[in-house]
């Protein structure tokens, strides 16, 4: 029994990748496209297409190491991406076979940054800067234009200097060092003022001042003290009356006992 065998064509387009392509290109550089590939390929008649079919014939390429980039050979100005809806790029071999693609992408919004797989050749597409024929970069974080401010030093910090006995309390314990002792009143170098002072170098914490506070806001709207002054002032008032009730019917009670008293003497009589 007899086996053929069929000749196995050996395609290298799992190692061939769009790495890098430059859109959005300024008026002194011209459009360009960089391929990565894992091994030493030719490129020449590969070509690209974009997504209405034009097609561009790779006939030169700038090669560095794993990197090839295809450029313009038309003057700066000339557009092969669109630069203003989504575009596509498909790259082709000489077999008419497609090797990778990017598809529906947008143009970046500033000129002279590209779009590349971060990491090379695996990584998903995403604006950088431009690194021609090299390693792609993701961009640096942009630093915040809304930073919280520094806050201001609390007048605590200009405070007469504590007694040396409310410093002694206050301080921590510092073990011995070997730095230079200076003493905290600066007038002579004591045991109290030089360990006071190793504590305060020691210990920046004890020199920071403290937050801000938020300014002193009354928990009682004027509305609310209103209200409460008027009632408290009829609350006095009936309670002032009814003081002066009890007075009278006291003095009236008593005047009428008298009189009872009275009448019964007379009546004995």
């Amino acid at each position: 029994m007899a086996f053929s065998l069929a000749p196995v064509k050996l395609s290298l387009a799992a190692n061939i990748k769009i790495n890098e392509f430059l859109a959005t290109s300024t008026t002194s550089e011209k459009e360009w496209i960089e391929i990565y590939s894992d091994n030493q390929t030719d490129f020449h008649n590969y070509y690209f297409k974009n997504k209405t079919g034009i097609k561009k014939t790779i006939d030169s390429t700038e090669n560095c190491g794993n990197y090839y980039v295809w450029e313009l050979s038309t003057s700066s100005g000339e557009v092969y991406l669109n630069n203003t809806v989504p575009e596509s790029i498909f790259l082709y071999d000489t077999g008419d076979n497609l090797i990778d693609s990017y598809e529906n992408w947008t143009a970046p919004s500033h000129d002279g940054k590209t779009l590349s797989r971060i990491p090379d050749s695996s990584g998903n597409f995403s604006e950088t800067e431009s690194s021609k024929c090299a390693k792609n970069q993701a961009l640096s974080p942009t630093p915040s234009l809304f930073a919280s401010p520094t806050p201001s030093p609390s007048p605590a910090a200009s405070s007469p200097t504590p007694t040396p006995e409310t410093r002694l309390k206050s301080s921590p314990k510092i073990p011995p060092s070997s730095s230079p002792k200076t003493s905290l009143s600066g007038q002579g170098n004591d045991v109290l003022g030089e360990t006071t002072s190793s504590a305060l170098v020691q210990n920046p914490e004890f020199n920071q001042s403290p937050p801000p506070q938020d300014s002193y806001q009354s928990p009682v709207s004027p509305k609310a003290a209103a209200i409460f002054i008027v009632s408290g002032a009829v609350l006095i008032g009936i309670a002032f009356f009814i003081f002066i009730w009890y007075k009278k019917s006291q003095e009236s009670l008593k005047i009428n006992k008298e009189n009872d008293r009275f009448e019964d003497n007379t009546i004995e009589e």
